[in-house]
């Protein structure tokens, strides 16, 4: 029987503060109330970082406006005592979200607040009037409608989900100034990529694939992906890319496969061969095995829930959804075992072949060079031989008479190895 109720925390798999109903006998932690004493004095305010009125949540204040049309509320905003430029609240992650929840629904407030969220007919697309990227949204059924006259986005105050509402509607609104900075997003393009139904995002597109023909074990979804040509399971290297890709997927999904798997016991690697230069783990994994003992050798990230954004170790059979990641080949950086081609201007084809044909012709006078050289050297040792023994050339040996074998300096000169030689060479 499950007959009492929990509130789920940061920590678990499931949105924070969602209520579920559990057994009565299961053993959680218990946060306690008791009402204040009338005769006790109110505590002192919070000192904040926030100005008098505004609320404090993670770097950020807020407030709640009377009501306004949404331009009006923008400018009803500003606050000449905050030295902050404070704009419409815009909502960066589920977190952000029930804080709000919190906020508006404690509020005397009814109905519905203006978040700071605005079609913009440029970009045909909504966007924040602070300028931060949209991270996040927590559209009602059937949201954004898009009717004619609507373009702004309203809270709910009893769901907390969003609305596309006429701008002209007066609302209250949630004003906010925050200490963080937007992130710095590069111009991307979807020129390069493999296709219309691709996203582009810094110097890489990517697809996701969350149909139910698409759940895939994690071998099976890395061959899917390298079908495109450049492409592969994603990896991550930043936290902007890893908060970018866990926005992408439909918050329904539970989790997607990375490309990070197990190298052989010796750690992790991407499969796209990448450098492992950003890692974003759950608290206590990687484990390298389940509760039975199963090997864990490929990695998951959440994209929902308490662990939104994290990574887990998992059976590499387990069906998941999955996104590729498509590298431009205008954006490929040369690796170790492809260096980068040499700088520079060519040189013509003949001018090569004539620099070999010189080279070669040189290399040939040097050896014949050599060659008659060392013969000349030679001979002039030999004559030099013969001069020192006081024996003429004729006399060693005579086209005639041939040589005089009784002749004792002849036979001397004849035991010598030089004198062959030497009648060889002139010969």
């Amino acid at each position: 029987m499950e007959n009492c109720v929990e509130i789920r925390h940061s920590m678990s798999q499931y949105i924070p503060g969602s209520w579920n109903d559990a057994p009565c006998n299961s053993r959680f932690g218990a946060l306690c109330q008791r009402s204040r004493d009338a005769s006790e004095s109110a505590p002192p305010p919070t000192r904040t970082a926030c100005a008098e009125g505004y609320s404090f949540y993670e770097n950020s204040c807020y407030k709640i406006i009377a009501p306004f049309a949404f331009e009006d509320a923008k400018y009803a905003c500003v606050d000449h005592d905050v030295s902050m430029p404070v704009f419409l609240a815009s909502v960066n992650d589920f977190y952000e979200q029930n804080y709000l929840e919190l906020l508006v629904g404690s509020s005397n407030f009814t109905d519905r607040v203006w978040l700071g969220l605005q079609y913009k007919s440029e970009s045909e697309k909504f966007e924040w009037v602070d300028d931060w990227p949209v991270y996040y949204t927590n559209w009602d059924s059937q949201e954004p409608s898009q009717e004619e006259g609507e373009g702004c986005v309203s809270f709910i105050q009893e769901t907390g989900k969003w609305d596309n509402r006429p701008c002209t509607e007066k609302l209250n609104a949630v004003c906010k100034y925050t200490f963080n900075h937007p992130p710095i997003l590069p111009s991307v393009s979807t020129d390069d990529c493999p296709g219309e139904d691709w996203t582009a995002y810094g110097r890489y597109c990517f697809k996701a694939f969350t149909e139910e023909d698409n759940i895939l074990g994690q071998p099976s979804a890395k061959y899917y992906c390298r079908q495109f040509q450049h492409t592969d399971l994603v990896s991550l290297h930043s936290k902007e890319e890893n908060d970018f890709i866990g926005h992408f997927v439909d918050q329904g999904i539970y989790s997607i496969w990375l490309g990070l798997e197990s190298d052989n016991g010796e750690g992790f690697a991407w499969s796209d061969g990448s450098a492992v230069d950003y890692l974003h783990w759950n608290e206590n994994e990687p484990t390298g095995s389940d509760s039975e003992g199963g090997s864990e050798e490929c990695v998951e990230m959440y994209t929902s829930g308490g662990h939104f954004g994290k990574w887990n170790d998992r059976s590499c059979l387990s069906p998941t959804s999955f996104v590729c990641k498509f590298t431009s080949p205008n954006f490929i950086e040369p690796t170790a075992s492809e260096p980068e081609e040499p700088k520079g201007t060519q040189l013509p084809i003949w001018v090569i072949i004539t620099i070999a044909v010189v080279s070669v012709v040189f290399l040939f006078l040097i050896v014949v060079g050599y060659v008659l050289i060392k013969r000349q050297r030679r001979m002039i040792s030999y004559f030099r031989s013969i001069s020192g023994s006081g024996v003429s050339h004729a006399n060693l040996y005579n086209e005639d008479e041939g040589v005089d074998e009784e002749d004792p300096e002849t036979r001397e000169i004849c035991r010598s190895g030089s004198f062959d030689d030497a009648m060889l060479r002139v010969n």
